[in-house]
């Protein structure tokens, strides 16, 4: 009997987790202010701290039992059963789409490269101990997306696709300045950012240094995401983004004209920053940058090709079997990172750069190399 109320209590603590996933997951998603927002987070991980405290007390009988008690009881364990099913259902139903081809998955380890110090701060200089941390081991991924109306005249059109380098200080600028080397090595024709740069203000003085060097065949492209509010007068960002060689994905389609045929391109931004509320239906081929994968359905049913997003870091900390356990997104883990096909639009989420905090876990940050295919070209058996 003890055995199965020791079962039941480890039931309830694991729903428990589930619920502070969900709460995080969302606060995360929202426009809400940053100061409001990390109050309200603070608020409930206290009182999500406490529970299982009290929870634990009373299982010890040191604590009396009270009215909510049981009812909370029920309610994790009727959330972990939730959250299992979605899980299995996840993990049945999320596979690559068709559309992708993965070819070379390269790990390199920036940090035998860079000199001490590779991090600043009490908190980063803590992190870097943690066992597995994969903060400065970049990932880069090649891939083909096969897009239905890609014509043979782009086919191999070669995108960089970049995300969430959160420039905070903490990973010291000769990590970023390694990764762009990286980028620049694979010759993309473009470069596309999908937002969070800057999260400390003076790192702007990092920009020429890094994304300044960065090099493509045509245009760079970015969005602005959540973080880039701490830069508080955004025009800032904007024109030193601008001496660096890059144009903002507006939320207004804009011609790109590339092997003699036209692609359009856009930006959404929300829910951070307007604009994007009354984007049209492209009349062509499309990519729209988005900071956020909760943008994708919005994008889906408008008929968007290709959504570029980031966001989510991948989780950041996956657990083995279990994968990504938090996301900033209204669809929790789901799309956390990787690719997607949501209707005839294809999402990629990029487990991004760096983060706000330097730990990774399971999860190493990413430059995601992208070539554009055709099937036209594909089944005549032009390579692109």
């Amino acid at each position: 009997m003890i055995a199965l109320d020791a079962v039941q209590f480890l039931f309830v603590l694991a729903g428990h987790v589930g619920v502070w996933c969900v709460l995080f997951s969302q606060i995360h998603a929202t426009s809400l202010p940053r100061k409001l927002r990390k109050l309200i987070e603070k608020i409930v991980f206290v009182v999500m701290a406490l529970i299982p405290v009290l929870l634990t007390l009373r299982f010890l009988d040191i604590f009396p039992d009270q009215a909510w008690m049981q009812p909370y009881r029920i309610f994790c364990v009727v959330m972990l059963a939730g959250l299992s099913l979605r899980w299995v259902y996840r993990k049945l139903t999320n596979r690559k789409p068709e559309a992708v081809k993965d070819g070379e998955f390269q790990l390199l380890d920036l940090g035998d490269r860079i000199e001490e110090p590779k991090f600043r701060g009490l908190q980063a200089n803590l992190l870097k101990h943690v066992p597995g941390n994969q903060t400065l081991k970049l990932s880069i991924e090649t891939r083909d997306l096969f897009l239905e109306r890609w014509p043979a005249t782009m086919d191999g059109m070669v995108i960089a696709h970049l995300s969430d380098l959160h420039y905070t200080g903490k990973v010291t600028r000769e990590y970023f300045e390694k990764l762009c080397q990286e980028c620049n090595a694979c010759l993309p024709d473009f470069i596309f950012l999908t937002g969070d740069i800057i999260d400390n203000p003076d790192c702007l003085a990092w920009l020429p240094e890094t994304l300044g060097t960065l090099e493509c065949r045509h245009e760079k492209y970015f969005v602005l995401g959540n973080h880039d509010l701490r830069v508080r007068d955004e025009t800032k960002l904007v024109q030193a983004m601008a001496a660096c060689g890059f144009h903002r994905a507006l939320p207004v389609w804009q011609p790109i004209t590339f092997g003699g045929q036209t692609f359009y391109i856009a930006g959404d931004e929300l829910p951070w920053f307007p604009g994007a509320e009354n984007l049209a239906a492209p009349e062509a081929l499309s990519i729209l940058l988005a900071h956020t994968p909760d943008r994708i359905y919005r994008a889906s049913n408008l008929g968007i090709d290709l959504v570029l997003a980031g966001h989510c870091h991948g989780g950041q900390i996956c657990l083995p079997l279990i994968g990504p356990i938090v996301a900033p997104s209204v669809y929790g883990v789901r799309f956390a990172g990787g690719t997607y096909q949501v209707g005839q639009t294809l999402l990629h989420v990029s487990r991004g750069v760096s983060g706000d905090d330097p730990i990774r876990w399971n999860c190493p940050p990413e430059l995601n190399i992208m070539r554009l295919r055709s099937h036209q070209a594909s089944a005549t058996g032009d390579p692109g």
